[in-house]
């Protein structure tokens, strides 16, 4: 296995994991719609921070990535710009989702409705990608890992996250922020975050009562896991 940095090459295979993961978390209206995972929370990054993507790769094959900032408080100012002018695109993809009845869940359908008008508004990006419970001044990074759950090898993630930390040090990071949302008793993850170092800043319990757009009836873990630099 490689790890290296993300290459235009590799666009459109990040982008299939991208969507073939989101199906793993039945969080609306990304559950519904895996298109839009890949146009919220990776093309940006791909754009915007391309130094800040590495990808893993067995021969030629991504079997997972990561992607992220050293600098989430300008990063957030940068892609609300970047979401703002792919709001058309994005709004005829919708429309023609709603058209075949792709949202099902009416919570899914209000969490797309306040995205858009996030997106209108040029604010879309201010409150994603890190975690309000974490000081942005102390912990300036953040990043988000995918690993292709087809794939065998157990230490993908683990490579990914040692070479991003190296990587966003060099990028100026003080320190790094986790948000990990997990169904309780599939808790790899945030085990993963915390043998490189992470500790837990909080945690809490949602079930659907609290989290409408969740999709199953399960108990998920909602955790912010911190580390300095």
């Amino acid at each position: 296995m490689q790890v290296t940095d993300a290459r235009p090459e590799h666009r459109d295979a990040l982008r299939a994991l991208c969507r073939k993961t989101s199906r793993s978390r039945p969080i609306a209206p990304v559950a519904e719609d895996p298109e839009l995972a890949p146009r919220l929370h990776l093309d940006a990054y791909l754009e915007l921070e391309p130094r800040a993507c590495l990808v893993a790769l067995e021969g030629d094959r991504v079997v997972g990535y990561v992607v992220g900032t050293a600098r989430t408080t300008e990063f957030r100012l940068r892609a609300a710009r970047w979401h703002r002018r792919r709001l058309p695109s994005l709004l005829a993809h919708c429309a023609g989702g709603l058209f075949r009845g792709r949202y099902r869940s009416a919570a899914g359908r209000r969490a797309l409705l306040r995205t858009l008008v996030g997106m209108a508004r040029g604010r879309y990006g201010l409150g994603s990608g890190h975690d309000e419970r974490a000081d942005p001044a102390v912990y300036s990074a953040h990043c988000h890992l995918q690993v292709d759950p087809d794939q065998s090898n157990p230490r993908v993630g683990l490579a990914l996250l040692t070479a991003h930390r190296a990587r966003l040090r060099e990028l100026g990071a003080t320190g790094q922020v986790a948000a990990v949302i997990e169904r309780e008793g599939a808790e790899g993850y945030s085990r993963l975050v915390r043998a490189l170092g992470f500790e837990e800043l909080s945690c809490r319990r949602v079930t659907r009562a609290e989290l409408p757009t969740l999709l199953d009836d399960g108990v998920w873990l909602d955790r912010v896991l911190v580390r300095r630099f």
